[in-house]
């Protein structure tokens, strides 16, 4: 995620941002859910849910930007559904992470506005651009 949205937004901290808080997110519903998260992008996933909530968040981020740059260039298939003007997976990413959540009682507001944004475009109708980030960013705590 962290690799494709820097081709497009160059290293602005606000892809990483949205990266972390839906991370926090689904290692939150996955627990719910009865599961352990692996180590995301190599970071232990308790970091993630701890920068969601508010502590070591500029560690987490820096650990992402530094993991993107050594991981480099790659795009992720949501994206490249966009790119190519196809249906996306967003239902079954992140629309399973919302739903699974509003069973258990664990709040999305990030995924579900990740959600919101990727479906209100309609198929083949979303292109990249940095607009897009604006809704979600929208939702994120404020640091």
């Amino acid at each position: 995620m962290v690799e494709a949205h820097r081709e497009l937004h160059g290293d602005r901290p606000e892809p990483r941002l949205i990266a972390i808080y839906v991370g926090g997110e689904v290692v939150k519903v996955g627990r719910a859910c009865g599961y352990e998260v692996e180590p995301i992008y190599g970071i232990a996933s308790q970091r993630f849910v701890d920068a969601y909530e508010g502590r070591g968040l500029a560690e987490v981020e820096a650990d992402v930007a530094a993991e993107g740059a050594r991981r480099g260039g790659g795009r992720p298939s949501l994206l490249q559904d966009v790119m190519r003007g196809r249906r996306t997976e967003i239902d079954y990413l992140n629309g399973y992470v919302c739903d699974q959540g509003r069973r258990r009682g664990v709040k999305t507001p990030v995924n579900d506005a990740v959600v919101e944004a990727v479906r209100s475009y309609g198929v083949g109708q979303l292109k990249p651009d940095p607009k897009n980030l604006e809704p979600i960013l929208k939702v994120l705590p404020k640091r």
